[in-house]
């Protein structure tokens, strides 16, 4: 805690393949982005957010959690496998 850390590995995982007659997992993922699927973090137990702009008016705001992944101009879908997080904090003086 309270040390600068760059670029540090979270988790690992690998998608297997498909077993005979059922949906593979990297399909049923890619349904998921399709469909506009966010993931919503904890840190410390208070929500992580990112910051947004409002299309019409530019007004900044935070919006709770992250999409899972995007669709590209050709309808495929692209998984979010990197994220670059800013955790700021207060240090009490006691």
């Amino acid at each position: 805690m309270l040390e600068d850390e760059s670029c540090r590995i979270l988790c690992r995982t690998t998608i297997p393949a498909p077993r005979t007659g059922q949906v593979s997992d990297g399909h049923f993922i890619n349904q998921r982005i399709k469909e506009s699927y966010s993931l919503n973090w904890l840190i410390d137990g208070l929500p992580a957010a990112r910051i947004r702009s409002d299309p019409q008016s530019g007004e900044r705001f935070y919006s709770v959690g992250f999409e899972l992944g995007s669709v590209d101009s050709l309808g495929s879908p692209l998984l979010n496998t990197h994220y670059e997080i800013t955790v700021d904090y207060h240090v009490l003086a006691l």
